[in-house]
Formats: C-alpha cells, sequence, structure tokens
C-alpha cells in the first residue's frame, strides 16, 4: 500500500554511514507525537 512504498523510499535513505537512521526516525517521530498528542489535550 501507501505507507510500505514510503518506507521503502525512507530506507533507501539509510547507508553504511548512518547504521542507526530508521531506528532514529522513528524515536523522533514517537517523541513528536507524543508531544503533539499532549498539546492537543490541553487546548
Amino acid at each position: 500500500g501507501y505507507l510500505d512504498e514510503q518506507f521503502k523510499q525512507v530506507q533507501m535513505l539509510q547507508d553504511a554511514n548512518t547504521p542507526g537512521f530508521m531506528a532514529d526516525l522513528i524515536t523522533l517521530y514517537c517523541q513528536d507525537s507524543e508531544r503533539i498528542l499532549a498539546e492537543i489535550s490541553q487546548a
């Protein structure tokens, strides 16, 4: 589906010089999601 294609494109950004790229990206996404949801809850 659509997300599979998006994930493949992001995976292509990772190379041997950045082995933790995907883990870092997912961590940042989760942290931002938590912050955004908290802000929405307070509104």
